[in-house]
């Protein structure tokens, strides 16, 4: 974990589940976001999920080679890439990890 987290952490439980809580709970405030965010609702809000996605660059050198996940949500988000180029694109990438 580049950032010097334990990796562990996130696959324990108590990671896992606050990653499924962020993306499926009812509640979430990135959930909310990202659905509001896809249908073309313009926010003001500022969520952890949001804010981590416009400051990422700060912290790690974006390189879709390396990062293809989180460097397509930061060129959606922040540059208003294409979200169905993207997953295409990010299709492609992992088709060429697993084959």
């Amino acid at each position: 974990m580049l950032l010097g987290g334990k990796e562990l952490t996130f696959n324990g439980l108590s990671g896992l589940t606050d990653f499924m809580l962020s993306c499926f709970g009812a509640d979430s405030h990135d959930r909310k976001y990202g659905y509001e965010f896809v249908n073309g609702v313009k926010s003001t809000k500022i969520t952890s999920g949001s804010f981590g996605i416009k400051v990422i660059p700060n912290l790690i050198r974006l390189d879709f080679e390396k990062f293809p996940i989180i460097t397509a949500a930061h060129e959606i988000v922040e540059n208003h890439a294409d979200g169905e180029e993207m997953i295409q694109k990010i299709q492609e990438r992992l088709s060429e990890k697993v084959f």
